[in-house]
């Protein structure tokens, strides 16, 4: 049924070989995709075939692979050994015209990297400058205004694609030997009744193919029940069409909260609870004993030799009203000479409590990140460090590490004759005076708290959250300074090409019900200007961290990248809103970002809808072929590679969220490291962090970050879901964002969902037709209602051609067959209509 694997001693001679991890596609089991590498560490490479990703397609070229798995890929092997037209066709998946943009995007972080529940504009506002390959990024005059380049890095020259290129067919190959990225693994799926290969496991996943389930395990299950099983992938023999499953675990009803909530961080290998080892446990009370005063903490005498000291200064939080564990603070002061203003951004000290080594890093590292579900947070680390000592809470002592620097009033930096900036990076003491939520930061910016007016501070800003030893007017003037400068730079990024692919957040209010966590209201988290500016100074600390580190680090620490996004992927894009009658152009990365500000300036002034829906579509056929930021080890790639292509700067890392991120964490070492000096860093790459162990690390670091992304984004859907369970919506807008034969993909921009939508699960009501059109370039499918329908809903319409960004009407409503899941229904085309 399945080929033998070459044997490693084999592939040297083995014609057309590439090596690469295999991903699966999400939206269908039926294969995926393997981007060849030039090197690794320990498994033989192959000449390297060129670049471009190879497609595996179906079952026998994927030859028993996993999602994850190094694998050797042959090339020109497509379609498999003695695999006719009917089976080709069975694996031939409804959407494969398009399913490819949107797997792509798989593991890109859009959710806040710098405020913890908000959309991550920063990490996807594309900016990009031109210039040639002899440039260096600090010659680029955009970069000298906005962020003042201190280290010589050339910059990437812009790629315009060829005609050859654009044209250039879709390799494809067969797996030919794998490389097992582990000995087992869990997965999480239903128990179902297949009639011709008895019971199956049905994973939740698209990226596992079905299970066999064995007859000894086949009366200890029930059908429709959601179990996680174990998966041994060595044990898929060449005879089993399906790989097998055991060891099943009773999950629960699917639509019970619950058991759909564990088997959504099951299934990101998220085994951990918000419960800690008792070593851990332990740990952590060591650690803070000294200054523990009750339930309360603060730091000894001891503990602020050689800090500064902020504590007299007006600094405050601003974050989600349910915040527990405030990580970041902020100040700000005018210049003496009124030419600026000084910033200072306070992060707390997490590193002073978790030394390398110790029982709680161990913890922290398996761990990487805290895991936000809509009912729940998992902390990375124990609550006593991350909600007391570590946490930046007003009114009380705290230590932090600190960034103090200078900007003008239009959002740049402060330098001096030579292009210098001064900034001071070091170990400090505050003591926090507000606690403010992102709403009342929000009134304040707008005027309606902080104007003397008592009434109107009283409905607007909540006495625990007004300041402690500072005045209401202190903090109000600040507020609003932050703001304005925060606003200018941003506006300048802008200005310059930045493009923000925002992403529609949900936000959950449950039911006064504590027995039943069912949500009574679902809608769009709003993104407002006091987000905004938080955002913006936490990325630049970032970056000025990340400066330091590469300057005084000999070549050591832990960077974030983001790659260029996918140049076949970005192409199909383009092809496809040209048809469609939306003209990108893609000559150029600059160019590109040119023609996409158009859309976002022309929805800034005021623009009408149809602008602002195709921007919100072409911002999601563009998320597509993004690929995702990753940490890194700096001297495992080269310099010209660290840069952040979504940032348009040559390098970045993550340093304002310890207490969530164990990234964050390492940075905050070799950043004190950096200050200590002679002789400090080298002791410290030699002893803690060589460069082969932080390689580990930062991969761990990556997979746990994107499982944590994957597992709160089911936990979305699964509350969604049960929210349209008792609240369906009959009625709303949808966008077509792409056309298969059978199936097309819609985006609703009221709750930020896409969905495919099946011509099968509609055969009753409409007969579906695909065609193309524009010489084969643009593919539609015309939608005809049956003639009874017209009669019984008394439809005035006869023909629906579904095209890219076409409107549609669509109802949502919950899918209550496991697994759980958000169903989109066409009704017909959207008619612009008082009321709707």
């Amino acid at each position: 049924m399945y080929s033998d694997y070459i044997a490693s001693k084999l592939l040297p001679e083995t014609p057309n070989l590439v090596l690469g991890k295999y991903r699966a596609l999400t939206s269908t089991r039926k294969g995926g995709y393997v981007t060849p590498v030039k090197s690794h560490k320990s498994l033989y490479v192959p000449e390297y075939q060129g670049d471009g990703d190879v497609k595996i397609e179906g079952e026998k070229d994927k030859n028993r692979c996993f999602d994850g798995d190094w694998v050797y890929v042959q090339l020109g092997m497509e379609g498999g050994e003695g695999r006719g037209e009917q089976e080709k066709e069975k694996e031939k998946d409804y959407a494969a015209d398009f399913t490819a943009l949107g797997d792509m995007m798989k593991g890109v972080n859009l959710e806040s990297d710098f405020t913890g529940d908000s959309v991550d504009a920063s990490e996807v506002n594309v900016e990009l400058d031109g210039g040639g390959s002899s440039k260096t990024w600090n010659q680029l005059p955009r970069q000298q205004s906005l962020w003042s380049p201190q280290v010589e890095i050339k910059a990437p020259a812009p790629r315009a694609p060829t005609a050859g290129e654009q044209n250039k067919p879709q390799r494809q190959g067969k797996v030919v030997r794998v490389i097992r990225s582990c000995d087992s693994f869990k997965v999480i799926g239903i128990v179902k009744n297949s009639e011709r290969n008895g019971l199956q496991f049905h994973p939740v996943s698209n990226k596992y193919p079905l299970f066999y389930l064995p007859p000894a395990w086949a009366a200890k299950v029930t059908v429709g029940k959601l179990y996680s099983g174990v998966c041994e992938p060595s044990t898929w023999g060449q005879q089993n069409y399906f790989p097998a499953i055991k060891d099943l675990e009773l999950l629960g009803d699917t639509a019970d909260i619950e058991g759909e909530t564990i088997a959504a961080l099951l299934e990101q290998d998220i085994t951990w609870t918000e419960d800690f080892p008792l070593s851990v446990e332990e740990d952590v009370q060591s650690a803070v004993r000294e200054g523990r005063d009750g339930a309360e903490w603060e730091p000894t005498p001891r503990m602020l030799e050689g800090r500064r000291d902020f504590r007299d200064e007006c600094i405050f939080t601003i974050d989600p009203t349910t915040a527990r564990d405030l990580d970041d603070a902020l100040g700000i002061e005018e210049l003496p000479d009124k030419s600026g203003v000084r910033v200072s951004v306070h992060i707390a000290d997490v590193s002073h409590f978790v030394k390398p080594g110790s029982y709680t890093d161990v913890e922290a590292q398996n761990r990487c990140t805290t895991v936000y579900m809509v009912d729940r947070v998992i902390p990375m680390l124990p609550r006593p460090l991350c909600e007391v000592a570590c946490s930046l809470n007003e009114g009380v002592q705290r230590l932090a590490f600190s960034l103090e620097f200078d900007m003008n009033y239009d959002g740049t930096l402060k330098v001096d004759e030579h292009g210098r900036r001064k900034v001071w990076y070091g170990k400090s003491v505050i003591k926090s005076c507000c606690r403010l939520d992102y709403k009342t930061a929000q009134n304040i910016i707008e005027r309606i708290a902080g104007e003397g007016n008592k009434a109107q501070d009283d409905l607007n800003w909540d006495p625990s959250r007004r300041p402690i030893g500072k005045s209401m007017k202190d903090v109000v003037s600040r507020v609003r300074l932050m703001h304005k400068i925060a606003m200018n730079r941003r506006r300048l990024r802008y200005d310059n090409g930045a493009v923000g692919l925002h992403r529609v957040k949900l936000a959950f209010k449950m039911k006064e019900d504590e027995q039943n966590k069912v949500p009574d209201l679902a809608e769009p988290y709003p993104i407002k200007d006091s987000n905004r500016v938080v955002e913006e100074f936490m990325l630049l600390a970032n970056y000025l961290v990340a400066e330091k580190l590469i300057v005084d680090g000999n070549g050591g620490g832990v960077l974030r990248r983001h790659p260029r996004p996918l140049e076949k992927g970005l192409e199909e894009v383009v092809k496809l809103a040209g048809a469609a009658g939306v003209s990108i152009d893609a000559s150029t990365s600059e160019a590109l970002q040119r023609t996409l500000n158009e859309f976002t300036k022309r929805v800034n002034e005021g623009g009408g809808v149809e602008d602002d829906l195709k921007l919100q579509a072409i911002t999601a056929l563009l998320t597509g072929p993004m690929q995702p930021a990753v940490y890194f080890a700096a001297g495992e790639v080269e310099r010209e590679e660290w840069c952040h292509f979504a940032l348009n700067i040559p390098y970045y890392t993550h340093f304002t969220s310890p207490i969530r991120r164990y990234a964050d964490v390492l940075v905050h070492r070799m950043l004190e490291n950096c200050i200590v000096g002679g002789g400090a860093v080298e002791e410290y790459l030699g002893d803690v962090l060589s460069i082969e162990n932080a390689g580990i690390l930062t991969d761990r670091c990556n997979e746990r970050k994107l499982g944590a992304k994957k597992a709160q984004e089911r936990s979305d859907r699964v509350f969604l879901a049960l929210y349209l369970k008792d609240h369906p919506i009959e009625s709303m807008m949808g966008i077509v964002i792409g056309v298969g034969e059978r199936s097309f993909k819609v985006l609703c921009p009221g709750m930020g969902v896409e969905s495919l939508v099946y011509a099968d699960d509609h055969k009753d009501l409409f007969d579906f037709d695909p065609r193309e059109e524009k010489g084969g370039e643009e593919k539609m499918i015309h939608c005809v209602p049956k003639a009874e329908e017209v009669i019984k809903r008394g439809l005035k319409w006869r023909l629906l051609r579904v095209k890219l960004f076409a409107k549609v009407e669509v109802s949502m409503r919950w899918k209550s067959e496991p697994p759980i899941d958000v169903k989109v229904w066409l009704k017909g085309p959207w008619e612009e209509r008082e009321g709707k």
